[in-house]
Order: structure tokens, then C-alpha cells, then sequence
């Protein structure tokens, strides 16, 4: 089980991520630290789904991509939740003010319970459908399960993304192997791919309507983005060869000592640090800022600028780095 290497991931890393990020665009005259927070923030959660699908097509290693895949998933829903205060932080409303504290007990509590709200909404669920074999009520179940999980995860004043991300994984890794039969497994697997490549979809059309190439070419935030792309590449480099040090196959007594589960090659770290893309979630939640303008930065088209980046120069070079690491036996 890699349960402590995707925890330091996602937790430690995103939070390292972010903070570097903010260290950052500190550097900026006219943005103090909780406007560059906000940024950082945004930017800070990883979506390597071009990476994953390249693994797939390369044969690699399945523990590569589940390290990945559970950060993505984790960083996701952190990164969300970090967000809602940092925009609290900047824009708060009324004449009171967050503290550093108030805030940190925000970040925990809607966490915990989020998370605990999750597990209770996937256990029921993984329940129900082992009393089911008719695959249409089971994906119809599925989406019961992540809508109910969000809402009981807000009704108690808990983080509904994370929520939804803990009960998506309890139906995805007991409910669809142990209550369903392969082809109900294989159509839920399929319906909510095409659900994900639709709102993947949505949501660069959305920032494509929104952007516009002149607010990018505004000196603030063109200096803003390369600041962005240079400090995102610099926090992931820490994360990878940083965090993950104690992890690697050349520290095997001191990590069965610590029960830090199966190694990770030497080789895998480049491809952590390389493949922490940038996708849809920091585009979601541009789009979502209730001021787009951040200290005559314009956040959307930064953070746009930003997501084509990974997604062209990381995305397109990983699958050489794969081979010439010599971890895709498919690739040429």
C-alpha cells in the first residue's frame, strides 16, 4: 500500500506547493501576501491526465500511476478547500478579517469532516449495490452517491469536494470489485469517463470564451506567469526529489522501520517531478473568482497561460523522458 507516499503528496506537497508559489509573486510590488496566496492556490493542484493516458498506452509501471492518480485526486479536493479561504482571506466580507489560526482550524475541520462524511456515504453506497445487478440503477446509484456525499459533507459544515473524493474512491476500489459483476463494472467505468472528458471539455471552452490574448500580454501578467511557471517547477522539484526521499528503494531499513510501504525507484522521480501537470482544476476555479483582476494581475489569463504550458511542454516531452528512463517497455 502506498497510503504515506500519496498522503505526503498530496498534503505536504500541495501545501509546499503553494506556499512556494506565494513566495514567489511576493516578489511583485503591489500584491502582499494573501492576494498571492490566492494564486498560489489556484495553481497549486496537479492534473496529470495526459500523463496517465500516456502510461497506459507505455506499459508503465502500475505504481507510478497510482501515485499520480491518488495525488491528483487528494490535491484536487485540498486545493479546492484551500482556495475557498484564500479567496476569504483576500476578499473577506463584511468588516471582519480571518486570522491565520481561524483559518487553519477551517482548513482542518472542513477536511476531517468532509472526509469522514465521505466514508460514511461510500460505505452505505458499497452496501446498497451489493444488493444490485442491473448496471443502469448502479450508475444512477454512482451519481446519487456523489451528489449525497457533497451535500452531507455541507450540512456539517464540511468540505463537500473532498467528501465526494472519498466516497468516489471506496465505490471505485471495493464497490465496483466486490458488488458489481465486470460488465456493470465496465460500464460505470466508461459512463463516467465520458462524464469527466465532458467536463474537462466544458470547462477549457468556458476559459477559451474568457481569454483573451491582449489581457496576456499586459506586462503584470505576463511577468506574473513566467514568475508562476518557474516557481510551480521549482516547488514540484522539492516535492519529488525532497518529500519523496524518504521513499526511495536506497532507504529500505530506515523505511521498513518507519512502515512507509513498497519503495519508489530512483528512476520514478524525475517522472514525479516532470509529471505534475496543471488541467481543469485551476481553470475551474479561475473561472470562479468573484475578482478576476488580483493586483493588476488578470488571474484567468495567468493561470490559462500557465495550464497550456504543462500541458504542452511537460505533457508532450513525458513520454520520451519515460523511455529514456527506460520505464515504458511500449514505447520505441
Amino acid at each position: 500500500m502506498r497510503g504515506a507516499q500519496v498522503f505526503v503528496l498530496a498534503l505536504p506537497g500541495t501545501l509546499l506547493a503553494s506556499l512556494v508559489l506565494t513566495g514567489a509573486l511576493t516578489l511583485f510590488p503591489g500584491i502582499d501576501a494573501r492576494y498571492a496566496f490566492l494564486l498560489a492556490v489556484i495553481l497549486a493542484p496537479t492534473d496529470p491526465v495526459s500523463v496517465l493516458a500516456v502510461f497506459k498506452t507505455s506499459g508503465v509501471a502500475s505504481g507510478l500511476r497510482v501515485l499520480l492518480e491518488a495525488e491528483s485526486l487528494f490535491n484536487d479536493a485540498l486545493g479546492i478547500v484551500l482556495f475557498l479561504l484564500a479567496e476569504e482571506i483576500a476578499f473577506p466580507l463584511g468588516s471582519g478579517h480571518a486570522t491565520v489560526i481561524g483559518v487553519s482550524g477551517d482548513f482542518v475541520r472542513e477536511i476531517g469532516l468532509g472526509a469522514a462524511a465521505g466514508a460514511v456515504v461510500g460505505l452505505v453506497a458499497h452496501r446498497l449495490m451489493s444488493t444490485l445487478d442491473d448496471h443502469h440503477v448502479e450508475i444512477m446509484l454512482s451519481l446519487i452517491t456523489a451528489y449525497g456525499a457533497y451535500l452531507a459533507a455541507t450540512q456539517i459544515n464540511g468540505s463537500g469536494v473532498m467528501a465526494t473524493v472519498v466516497a468516489g474512491l471506496l465505490i471505485g476500489n471495493y464497490g465496483t470489485h466486490r458488488s458489481m459483476a465486470p460488465t456493470s463494472r465496465v460500464t460505470m467505468l466508461e459512463f463516467w469517463e465520458v462524464i469527466a472528458f465532458l467536463t474537462n471539455s466544458a470547462l477549457f471552452l468556458l476559459i477559451g470564451l474568457e481569454f483573451r490574448f491582449d489581457d496576456l500580454f499586459e506586462s503584470r501578467t505576463l511577468a506574473a506567469t513566467g514568475v508562476s511557471i518557474a516557481a510551480m517547477l521549482v516547488g514540484r522539484l522539492v516535492i519529488a526529489f525532497g518529500l519523496m526521499h524518504p521513499f526511495v528503494d536506497r532507504q529500505r531499513p530506515r523505511r521498513r522501520a518507519l512502515g512507509l510501504g513498497p519503495p519508489i525507484p530512483r528512476r520514478w522521480r524525475p517522472i514525479l517531478f516532470w509529471g505534475g501537470l496543471r488541467g481543469s482544476i485551476p481553470i475551474a476555479l479561475a473561472l470562479g473568482l468573484a475578482e478576476p483582476n488580483i493586483g493588476g494581475i488578470n488571474a484567468p489569463a495567468m493561470v490559462f497561460a500557465v495550464v497550456v504550458f504543462s500541458l504542452i511542454v511537460q505533457g508532450i516531452s513525458v513520454r520520451p523522458l519515460l523511455g529514456k528512463l527506460g520505464l515504458a517497455p511500449l514505447v520505441p
